[in-house]
């Protein structure tokens, strides 16, 4: 729906699809949530999810479960398969032509500030922001710093 998008704000997100690394990881934590051990899946993910200064951070990884138990194991894997399938966009980034704002944590693990780059540069005038002291959910991570990145895209 090209026509009703105004502005589009990528956030730790990938034009690229899936590497086989990140496929492989993908699959053995569905295996576990199948098995009924999605606990462990939760707590898996988190160490690569946030800035490794925030790695110990209670507050952080009790967010990070809240929402992943209210989505369920279901969701979860439903949202992993979509990523396995996902298409390399790269391609069509030239296409867009709305203010583009395409953020990412400086420590993303799950989708690196050089796959953001790559983005970023696929897509004519848009603005790359790093979020310094952030992973992948930078915008729990560093809610100010994103919200500003936020708003001023949204002055455009």
């Amino acid at each position: 729906a090209r026509e009703r998008v105004i502005k589009l704000a990528l956030i730790d997100t990938s034009s690229r699809p899936d590497t086989e690394d990140s496929t492989a990881i993908r699959r053995r934590r569905i295996a576990l949530a199948k098995g009924g051990k999605f606990g462990a899946v939760i707590e898996q993910s988190f160490p690569n999810s946030v800035h490794p200064d925030n790695q110990g951070s209670s507050d952080l990884y009790s967010i990070h479960r809240a929402m992943a138990e209210a989505n369920g194991a279901e969701a979860y894997m439903r949202q992993q398969e979509a990523i396995i399938a996902r298409p390399d966009s790269r391609g069509e980034l030239g296409a867009i032509s709305v203010p583009t704002l395409v953020l990412v944590g400086e420590s993303d693990q799950i989708t690196p500030p050089e796959v953001a780059r790559e983005t970023a540069d696929g897509i004519s005038g848009s603005r790359l922001v790093i979020v310094p002291r952030a992973g992948h959910l930078a915008l729990l991570e560093q809610p100010m710093a994103v919200n500003r990145a936020l708003t001023e895209w949204a002055a455009i």
